[in-house]
C-alpha cells in the first residue's frame, strides 16, 4: 500500500487534472453502444480518484514523518458554494438550449457535458480551493490545492517567528502568500511571519491561513516549541477593524 501512495504522490496533479475531458465522451457517446461511454467514464472515475486519494496519501506520509496533533480542513462559505452551484447550472441550462441540435447532441445533453466539465475542471474557482492543514510536532504542514497545481509545504517552528490573529484585513499586502479556500473578502486568519527577514523562500515571504476555528488552531501549537522561544511565538493581541 504504501509503494501505491509513493507512486501516486510521485504523479503529476496536472496529469490527473486531464480526467475531466473525458466528460465529453461520456456525455457525447451515451446514445451509442454502452462500452464507448463506459471507457470514457472509467477514465474519468480514474483520474478522480487518483486526485482525493493523493489527499488521503500525503496525510498518511505526514502521519509517517511526523506526529499529527491537530487537521483542519477550511471550506469556502456554505452561501459561496450554494450562489455559484445555482449559477452553474442556470448558465449551463440557458447555454444548452441555446446550443441545441449542434454536433448532433440535444440540449439536455449540452447542458450535462457542460455543467460536468466545469464543475470538476473549474472547482477550486466555483467551489473553494482545496487546503489543508496539519499541526504537528515539528512544523505545520500544508496541502494546498489552487487550479491545476497542489502545493505541499512544510513549515518547522524553527522557521516561524510569529503566528498573529488578524481580523484587520486592509493591512493585508500583496506579498503574504494567501493559502486559503477563497482569497476575496476574508474576515480573519493567522499570518505566519517567518524568522528570515527575506521570508519563508523565494516564494513564499509570509503565509496567511484561515483556519476553521483560529484559537483550536493556535492551542494545537505544541507547548514546548513556545518555551524554545525567546520572545512570544504568536501574538495573540488581535488587531480590531478600523472604524
Amino acid at each position: 500500500m504504501r509503494a501505491f501512495e509513493d507512486f501516486v504522490l510521485g504523479l503529476p496533479y496536472l496529469v490527473m487534472r486531464r480526467a475531466p475531458y473525458a466528460w465529453v465522451g461520456i456525455v457525447a457517446l451515451w446514445t451509442w453502444p454502452p462500452y464507448f461511454s463506459g471507457l470514457f467514464m472509467l477514465l474519468f472515475l480514474i483520474g478522480v480518484g487518483l486526485m482525493l486519494f493523493q489527499q488521503i496519501a500525503w496525510e498518511r506520509k505526514i502521519q509517517r514523518e511526523h506526529t499529527v496533533l491537530f487537521k483542519d480542513h477550511p471550506q469556502a462559505p456554505l452561501y459561496y458554494r450554494l450562489r455559484n452551484s445555482v449559477l452553474l447550472l442556470a448558465a449551463c441550462a440557458l447555454l444548452g438550449w441555446w446550443f441545441d441540435g449542434r454536433f448532433n447532441l440535444n440540449a439536455f445533453q449540452w447542458a450535462v457535458l457542460l455543467a460536468g466539465i466545469m464543475a470538476s475542471y473549474e472547482d477550486h474557482v466555483l467551489f473553494g480551493r482545496g487546503v489543508v492543514y496539519l499541526i504537528t510536532d515539528k512544523g505545520i504542514a500544508i496541502r494546498y490545492v489552487s487550479g491545476h497545481i497542489d502545493n505541499r509545504l512544510f513549515f518547522g517552528y524553527e522557521e516561524i517567528r510569529h503566528i498573529t490573529q488578524l481580523r484587520d484585513m486592509s493591512k493585508r499586502e500583496r506579498r503574504w502568500s494567501i493559502l486559503a479556500p477563497v482569497r476575496e473578502n476574508l474576515k480573519h486568519g493567522l499570518l505566519l511571519t517567518p524568522n528570515n527577514p527575506e521570508g519563508f523562500s523565494k516564494v513564499f515571504y509570509r503565509v496567511f491561513l484561515t483556519p476553521t476555528d483560529d484559537e483550536k488552531f493556535l492551542q494545537a501549537i505544541p507547548m514546548s516549541y513556545m518555551a524554545s522561544k525567546p520572545e512570544p511565538a504568536w501574538d495573540l493581541t488581535a488587531e480590531q477593524p478600523t472604524a
